[in-house]
């Protein structure tokens, strides 16, 4: 089989380098949902994260306000 280079991988293959907005929506979901999983017998921690959560959907909500898909 012939090697190719990174750049005709991604020309050929544009899908599996840059993912569409619905890939990386749920990709964010499961990495939100595994972070709560792993702070979940911890309060402290969990609420740490939550509130970090918070606050990254408020900056994009401020980034996207009036936009729509």
């Amino acid at each position: 089989m012939k090697e190719q280079s990174t750049e005709a991988l991604i020309v050929q293959n544009p899908k599996l380098f840059f993912p569409g907005s619905y890939a990386v929506k749920q990709l964010v979901q499961k990495i939100k949902s595994a972070a709560r999983e792993f702070a979940a017998n911890d309060p402290e921690f969990l609420g740490m994260i939550e509130k970090a959560m918070e606050g990254e959907a408020r900056t994009v909500a401020r980034r996207f306000a009036g936009k729509q898909n």
